[in-house]
């Protein structure tokens, strides 16, 4: 390198704690769809339900699961954003 050039900075995309860290919560809010797009198949497969009534509480978990699973994933990926990009 000539004298009095500094080395480009490397990019946070190729620290590898940055890259596990995002995609760990990218995996995880896949993880969270994927359970919420299942809940979303069990409840239209299902008959019509009377005025009122409230779909069993196996769905009713599911759909919980799913969503807290999805916002955790989300939750990591902006920690793993803010964590490593300053």
């Amino acid at each position: 390198m000539p004298a009095g050039r500094t080395p480009m900075s490397q990019s946070a995309a190729f620290y590898d704690r940055f890259f596990l860290s995002v995609n760990a919560g990218l995996l995880i809010t896949a993880v969270g769809a994927a359970l919420l797009l299942v809940t979303a198949i069990a409840l239209s497969r299902r008959p019509e339900p009377f005025a009122g009534e409230r779909p069993c509480s196996r769905i009713r978990a599911l759909a919980a699961v799913g969503t807290a699973i999805f916002l955790v994933g989300l939750a990591w990926q902006v920690v793993g954003y803010t964590r490593y990009v300053r």
